[in-house]
């Protein structure tokens, strides 16, 4: 969609990716990223101005790839708005940044952000067992993973994942 952010060439990056400093900018390119997304607005809905959501870069390391993170306002849910912004993402980060994998991770049970993720290309690849900081002040919960590598990127019209998207055949129904 005519997304304008700043290129980093790969040699830019170094062979050892980014150093822990260059976060920050990380994050701040990833926001430009997205921000054009719906009529040049950003995550506010064009006509209204009401939030739609959020999407970034919520961790990387130079090894693992960077680690993407999104949420959609309940009003926006089921209209493509999720799986527009984490494409327009997962294609900067790729292909702009020469990101080696993005990964990806949700609370089991979040069918949404499942088919979200698998949706744009993501394969799920097992379970981490505590993976993540619950609602309660000391609760853990598990966690799908899983990662999106160059040339997995699935575009509009795609069709539906099909069962070889997930490791983990058969689940989650």
């Amino acid at each position: 969609r005519g997304i304008q952010v700043p290129r980093r060439r790969r040699d830019e990056v170094g062979a050892g990716g980014r150093a822990a400093g260059q976060l920050a900018q990380v994050h701040r390119d990833a926001r430009l990223a997205v921000a054009h997304l719906l009529d040049g607005h950003g995550p506010r809905h064009g006509a209204t101005g009401e939030l739609v959501g959020s999407f970034g870069v919520v961790g990387a390391d130079p090894e693992e790839g960077p680690e993407v993170g999104y949420w959609v306002a309940p009003w926006a849910r089921g209209r493509g708005v999720g799986t527009s912004a984490l494409r327009v993402l997962c294609r900067w980060l790729l292909v702009e940044q020469a990101a080696p994998r993005v990964r990806w991770k949700a609370e089991v049970g979040n069918v949404a952000s499942l088919r979200t993720a698998e949706a744009v290309g993501f394969v799920v690849e097992g379970v981490a067992r505590q993976a993540l900081a619950s609602r309660g002040e000391n609760d853990r919960a598990d966690a799908w993973f899983g990662s999106l590598l160059p040339g997995e990127l699935r575009e509009p019209g795609a069709g539906a994942p099909n069962a070889a998207t997930s490791v983990m055949r058969g689940w989650p129904d």
